[in-house]
């Protein structure tokens, strides 16, 4: 163990973390391993300014757990598998931060297992039209914290499991993390408006911890949304929806996973009639890119059952009641004689013996009977036809006779009461000039909205165009910027030579005055001692006294007198008069 990995083990203050999250140190210490990773990979959305956060390398010593710290601004860390191989990008969508926020943990303490299971929830959501909810994705699994804080995983629910983990043991993730700063741009994306943070941004003490999420605190539309992720099959691998994300036709692809999951939910290999019904529904919002593709997988699958060979046709499967569902009849259905039962089912042939009728033959008989009901054209009664794709045909006529005619029973008696609702609504309505006004009224109003649809649509495009050149102007002041910046560091540093030779020169004549200094004060010493020598010596020959006052050496003899030195001019040069 190294000093830095020593020194955050014993960090103060996070006694309460779980070892093994304190001692991994982040590989991105350097700003140089980071820069390359942000090269490779997206780390915003496409549609978010790159001011509203600021990625920064892990301080070296820096758990994943420390909180702030004296930090002048918020951040958060993150995972780089997060980015790399789940697809996340910031910021968080509010689904996301929710269930951050109903868990209590960080984005770094959620572990990249459960992150892989939110992000395919999302996916699976966004494709099937959804809107997800932390209530109903946390229905699908439960939380079991331990004494020592770690990674949080979410344990799927034995008795639902909608998808399957990305991976048994997820590997070489806990060195890669790095600090998401939150600039002031950024603010609205991770704070509600009384400055509240909209998930945890630092490790917390207590995760939610839970076995079964309450299915009373679902509102509607997540019961809603509830009852038709229920109708899925189950167990789909969430490394599979994940790599949805990087298809160009991500719909299609999840589609034809979950055609391909279908027959091991139905002992028959057949879509169960709720399934069908959900996929009818998808496929209408879906478009007939939708249609296409399901129809063509749900053929290949069951040209590949003919092949396989089966079971024999002409044997009808035992049907479990987890198999029929909600399609079983009634149990006092079943105190019927068979008289009666034979007789409300008229495409059945009778038989000389009960077993015959429950055997081969009745379910051949039934099949005969039912493959004419579902051709391209069916002719109910004179003047009512119906006209069907082959697909369409195709689809509902590989069924079993008795799903069909459950579902026969059981359309048949929807459409009475909707019958008989229609027939009460109709009466309790007012006239039909009324209804003709108000539909006539109601047509102008529509046409009104698309031309103003319409109108919205070219002022959409007409700022997407001007956004596109304000980028692209951005990006060219964005270089032009840099270039000032890295000629400014240019003169900066040829500024910072100038200065440095400057001042060498400034000290080498400093030097050079003091010598000069020096120098006139020993000419000056030569020049009196001179002098003096050169008086006592006349003194000494001319036999006059040294002493006498009249002698002064800043003065000399200039045209027959005597003048102070200063006096004189210098050769060359007038003294200038007063009147100058």
């Amino acid at each position: 163990m190294g000093a830095e990995e020593f020194s955050a083990l014993r960090h103060p203050g996070y006694e309460w973390v779980d070892p093994r999250v304190k001692l991994p140190l982040s590989r991105f210490s350097k700003s140089a391993t980071l820069v390359d990773f942000r090269k490779k990979y997206d780390i915003l959305a496409d549609t978010v300014d790159d001011r509203v956060i600021s990625v920064e390398r892990a301080r070296s010593g820096d758990s994943v757990c420390h909180d702030r710290e004296g930090h002048s601004h918020d951040f958060f860390y993150m995972y780089s598998t997060l980015v790399s191989d789940l697809h996340v990008r910031l910021p968080f969508d509010d689904f996301t931060m929710g269930v951050l926020r109903v868990l209590n943990v960080a984005p770094t303490q959620l572990h990249p297992n459960s992150w892989a299971s939110l992000q395919a929830f999302r996916l699976v959501c966004r494709v099937f039209h959804l809107s997800p909810s932390p209530q109903v994705f946390l229905q699908y699994y439960c939380t079991r914290p331990g004494d020592l804080v770690s990674w949080l995983s979410l344990v799927g629910q034995s008795h639902q499991c909608l998808l399957a983990s990305y991976t048994q043991s997820f590997k070489r993730f806990k060195t890669g993390f790095f600090k998401v700063v939150i600039r002031s741009a950024g603010a609205g994306y991770f704070y509600f408006e009384n400055g509240e943070p909209k998930f945890p941004f630092y490790w917390t003490k207590h995760p939610t911890p839970y076995r079964v999420w309450p299915r009373a605190s679902l509102t509607q539309e997540d019961l809603y949304v509830l009852s038709y992720l229920d109708q899925l099959p189950t167990k789909l691998s969430s490394k599979k929806i994940i790599g949805v994300f990087s298809s160009s036709r991500p719909r299609d692809d999840l589609f034809g996973m979950y055609v391909r999951l279908t027959p091991h939910r139905d002992a028959s290999g057949m879509f169960g009639l709720t399934l069908i019904s959900f996929f009818v529904d998808i496929m209408a919002t879906a478009g007939p890119s939708g249609k296409e593709v399901f129809l063509e997988l749900r053929r290949k699958k069951l040209e590949e059952e003919k092949r396989k060979g089966g079971e024999s046709a002409s044997r009808v499967p035992v049907e479990t009641p987890s198999q029929k569902g909600d399609m079983m009849p009634p149990a006092a259905a079943k105190k019927k004689s068979k008289r009666r039962d034979c007789a409300a089912r008229p495409s059945t042939p009778r038989s000389s013996s009960p077993k015959k009728s429950r055997g081969t033959s009745s379910v051949d008989g039934a099949a005969d009977a039912l493959s004419a009901m579902f051709d391209a054209q069916l002719k109910i009664n004179q003047g009512i036809e119906v006209s069907l794709s082959s697909e369409e045909a195709e689809i509902v006529s590989a069924m079993r006779p008795e799903t069909v005619l459950y579902a026969l029973n059981e359309f048949h008696a929807r459409a009475m009461v909707m019958g008989r609702h229609l027939n009460t609504v109709l009466s309790q309505l007012p006239e039909t000039s009324k209804l003709a006004a108000e539909i006539e009224s109601l047509q102008r109003d529509l046409a009104e909205s698309n031309s103003r649809r319409q109108e919205v649509s070219l002022q959409l495009r007409s700022v997407k165009n001007e956004r596109s050149q304000l980028l692209a102007e951005r990006n060219i002041l964005k270089a032009r910027c840099r270039d000032f910046e890295k000629k400014n560091e240019d003169f900066q540093a040829a500024l910072e030579r100038l200065e440095e030779e400057l001042a060498a020169e400034k000290r080498d004549n400093a030097e050079k005055a003091g010598r000069i200094y020096q120098l006139e004060g020993y000419v000056m010493s030569q020049h009196v001692e001179g002098f003096h020598k050169a008086l006592c010596q006349a003194a000494h020959y001319f036999n006059f006294d040294a002493g006498d006052g009249r002698f002064n050496i800043d003065e000399d003899v200039y045209q027959g007198s005597v003048m102070a030195v200063e006096d004189i001019p210098v050769a060359g040069q007038q003294k200038p008069t007063p009147e100058d």
